[in-house]
């Protein structure tokens, strides 16, 4: 499994970093749209997770990008400057889950290692995070 992360804060991005790698997770963080559409170009992820408010190219411009060159990725929101009108949009391209920062990592992680992906079927006995539905 590859994520994605995208966001200006360099300290979470070493957190998460950290959180991933810790759990056999294989990570990439960058600190830009740009950045993160250029990887996504040349790299095939599961999963994006972004912030909304980035340096140059927005967060929903890069889901939106991911969405038209990985059409399966599946894709998290992490922002500190959520709307109604904005969830809404965020909804219509499709994200997985919204979460306000900050946020719990543990809820972070067992979203990743627990959602299936279409083809996929859920472990025995274990429950997809309530929290997955926000929007």
């Amino acid at each position: 499994m590859n994520v994605l992360v995208v966001d200006d804060e360099r300290l979470l991005l070493w957190s998460l970093e950290r959180l991933f790698t810790k759990n056999k997770i294989g990570v990439v963080t960058v600190q830009s749209g740009e950045e993160a559409q250029a990887l996504l170009l040349k790299n095939r992820f599961d999963w994006l997770i972004t912030d909304l408010r980035l340096p140059g190219i927005s967060g929903v411009e890069v889901l939106r990008f991911a969405k038209e060159t990985q059409p399966d990725i599946r894709t998290i929101v992490i922002s500190a400057f959520g709307s109604s009108k904005l969830r809404r949009e965020l909804e219509q391209i499709g994200i997985d889950l919204y979460l306000d920062k900050p946020f719990d990592l543990d809820l972070l992680l067992e979203t990743i290692l627990l959602k299936p992906f279409k083809n996929e079927v859920a472990p025995p006995n274990k429950q997809t995070p309530k929290l997955l539905s926000l929007l």
